[in-house]
């Protein structure tokens, strides 16, 4: 895969770490969710995966995010990501 198709999810990733990091005083209230988009984020064996898991988990760990990420159907995930939550 070409540089210029990860472009966009270095912003979106730049993006998720500048927000998250001014919201650790509300973290209760911040969400992490998703959908099934191989190979960015998927569930396999009852485990989330993917090369996009894999960034945002490294993102949460660098700024103390205990929360999980949710897996929701796309469309939820959607309308929830307007309720303080990030959806990647």
């Amino acid at each position: 895969m070409s540089r210029v198709k990860h472009i966009p999810m270095v912003f979106l990733l730049l993006f998720f770490y500048v927000n998250i990091s001014d919201t650790n005083a509300q973290q209760a209230e911040f969400k992490i969710v998703t959908g099934e988009l191989p190979p960015y984020a998927y569930t396999k064996d009852g485990q989330l995966s993917g090369v996009a898991t894999d960034i945002v988990r490294e993102l949460m760990r660098r700024v103390a995010f205990t929360d999980d990420i949710e897996v929701r159907p796309w469309m939820r995930a959607i309308v929830e990501s307007a309720q303080h939550r990030m959806i990647y």
